[in-house]
């Protein structure tokens, strides 16, 4: 039997939560007001692409302001391919392959998240192949 601990889809949920706790520790010393990350989301949608048999992919914490995403990006061949999790669970998906924008939604929310359009996006990103 598998340790749940090893598996790579869960060490980056575990990654995600730490760099987004790590990130409201700062604006807290900084006596500002944390960032609400809607981190069961993100691990919702992690578990859906888990399922689903896609590419691992990496994850950056964006701020403009009062604004923030939790972004999980994939990169290949020119291309590149984020799904964004913001405030109000809201899921935005972006593929790109260079400069030319190939797929774009936006306000796809919990819970009512349909996952197959971003599967099928991302099943188009992974077919540039």
């Amino acid at each position: 039997m598998t340790d749940v601990h090893s598996d790579p889809w869960h060490r980056l949920a575990e990654e995600i939560e730490n760099a987004c706790a790590e990130f409201n520790r700062d604006r807290i010393d900084g006596r500002q007001k944390p960032f609400p990350f809607p981190v069961d989301a993100a691990r919702r949608l992690l578990l859906v692409l888990r399922e689903a048999r896609r590419p691992l992919p990496t994850f950056d914490i964006v701020t403009d302001g009062p604004e923030w995403r939790l972004m999980l990006l994939w990169r290949r061949l020119g291309g590149e391919a984020s799904v964004t999790v913001s405030r109000g669970d809201v899921i935005d998906v972006r593929i790109a392959l260079k400069g030319r924008v190939l797929v774009e939604t936006h306000g796809v929310g919990y819970p009512d998240f349909d996952p197959q359009p971003l599967l099928e996006a991302l099943d188009h990103f992974t077919a540039l192949k």
